[in-house]
Formats: structure tokens, C-alpha cells, sequence
């Protein structure tokens, strides 16, 4: 299985990072405790910060972008039409808002994940 390595620079520790499968695209993010959350095909994997894991995410198919909140406690999903909240312990998802027109382009959380700038194909969101 392929593999990559992750450097924490701050410690001079590193952990390897087996990739599964093909990458959808270049989704990643990192909480403010080092928890790292990679992007995949079929699922986000999310890995502690000591690199254990990955806990995998499942996703609902295709997915345009996701990150994890910088406290670690979220992650949002965004697909075409909807913008899902996470909730890292349980992995209970949430719908937070929805567009059946499929125009959803990208989001922005707050600090803490509990406003989001939301942009569509025309207009913008805060929620």
C-alpha cells in the first residue's frame, strides 16, 4: 500500500500516512490539535494527532470539499447540493443548509465551525 509521511515540524516526531485507495481530489484539513483530515473516494479518513486511525468518514458519493473544525470537534461536508456537519465523536451527520439546484461551490467555517460562509453558483450565505 502506498504511503506518505507526515512531519510535525513543531515536535521533529513523523507518522506514516497509508493512502487507501484513489484520492477524489485535494481535500485536507487540520484541527488546532494536530488531528489531520484527508480526502478520499469513497471517504474522508480523519487520524489523531499521534497518527493512529484513520477513522474512516463515509460519504455521501460525490463531494466537492470538507474540513475539520479548528477545535477538532466538526467536520463539514459539501456536496453539490448540501452542506453536512459531522460530529467527530458520534459521526452523526447533520444537514445545515440545502439547495436543490445543485449550485453549492464552496464554504468557509468560523474558527470554531459555528458559522459558515456558504457560496453558491449566485448567491452567498451565512449560517
Amino acid at each position: 500500500m502506498p504511503c506518505a509521511s507526515v512531519y510535525d515540524l513543531d515536535t521533529g516526531k513523523s507518522f506514516p500516512l497509508p493512502v487507501y485507495g484513489e484520492v477524489a481530489h485535494p481535500t485536507h484539513s487540520i484541527a488546532d490539535d494536530g488531528s489531520l483530515l484527508v480526502g478520499g473516494s469513497s471517504e474522508l479518513r480523519l487520524y489523531a494527532p499521534d497518527g493512529s486511525g484513520p477513522l474512516g468518514i463515509p460519504v455521501p458519493g460525490k463531494y466537492r470539499s470538507a474540513a475539520i473544525t479548528r477545535d477538532g470537534r466538526k467536520v463539514l461536508l459539501l456536496t453539490d447540493t448540501t452542506l453536512f456537519e459531522i460530529d467527530r465523536a458520534t459521526l452523526a451527520r447533520r444537514e445545515i443548509y440545502s439547495s436543490p439546484d445543485g449550485t453549492l461551490r464552496e464554504f468557509t467555517p468560523s474558527a470554531q465551525g459555528e458559522r459558515v460562509l456558504l457560496l453558491s453558483g449566485t448567491d452567498v450565505f451565512l449560517l
